[in-house]
């Protein structure tokens, strides 16, 4: 008898879905916040830019959400295992995506080279970069053809505004960052950055930055698209206008 209703409980297992024996979706979802001004952030309002919008359209779809502030890479691995579950301001990579389900782009950012204004620069191609030293930052995701160049040199800090710094007082004279938060970041660390830093015309890449979901979730999927169409009512109601206005934050393209 114990070993039937043993058998029967196996084939009760086998006949149910993954997503079904995970249980019922949560109801509270945690943001991972890391550092990453304007967009994200401890200390800034309601958690940073896109922190902002992805908390608001989550409320709007009836979860209670809490944010936390971690260290980007543990924001990236606790989203991957589960211990999070929305990363908020993510470029997308294929790798990324085995682990992460990628909801719709929020804003676009451009990928350029910063420099100061005493050391002219014009880029064109990777090519004027050979035999540079270039300011990077760990976990970040760099156009892979950056990243494959052999021939530049990545100068790895913890985060963007160490490398600033480090462009600042001449330890680097090069440094890859998305435009907007460079310029964010700069203007706070430095009063006088906007006249001693330069941004390269060309961008690098453009870059929309998403907001992702943690594929360890039951329903991750379905809740990626009632949050499409929640942060859509968001564009079409005002709401992430008011959000961007509120973040004094200017010039920034909303994707479509």
């Amino acid at each position: 008898m114990a070993l039937r209703r043993f058998l029967c409980f196996i084939l009760f297992v086998f006949m149910f879905p993954a997503h079904v024996l995970a249980g019922p979706p949560v109801q509270t979802l945690i943001i991972a916040n890391s550092n990453w001004s304007p967009y994200k952030g401890e200390g800034l309002l309601n958690g940073g830019l896109i922190t902002d919008i992805t908390r608001q359209a989550l409320v709007r779809m009836g979860y209670n959400v809490s944010v936390v502030t971690v260290p980007w890479k543990r924001a990236l691995s606790g989203t991957y295992d589960g211990i999070y579950h929305v990363l908020p301001a993510v470029w997308y990579t294929q790798e990324r995506a085995q682990r992460l389900t990628y909801g719709s782009g929020v804003l676009e950012g451009r990928i350029v080279i910063v420099t100061r204004q005493d050391n002219p620069f014009f880029f064109n191609d990777l090519s004027d970069l050979s035999g540079k030293r270039v300011g990077v930052a760990a976990g970040w995701a760099y156009p892979p053809a950056f990243m494959d160049a052999a021939d530049i040199i990545k100068d790895e800090a913890h985060d963007l505004d160490s490398n600033l710094r480090k462009l600042a007082f001449g330890r680097l004279e090069y440094v890859i960052a998305e435009e907007i938060a460079a310029r964010y970041t700069a203007t706070k660390l430095f009063a006088e950055a906007a006249g001693f830093l330069n941004y390269s015309a060309k961008p690098l890449q453009k870059n929309t930055l998403h907001v992702a979901f943690s594929k360890k979730l039951a329903n991750h999927e379905d809740l990626r698209e009632k949050f499409q169409v929640e942060v859509e009512a968001m564009r079409r109601d005002g709401t992430v206008d008011l959000i961007l206005k509120a973040h004094g934050v200017n010039g920034l393209k909303i994707t479509e």
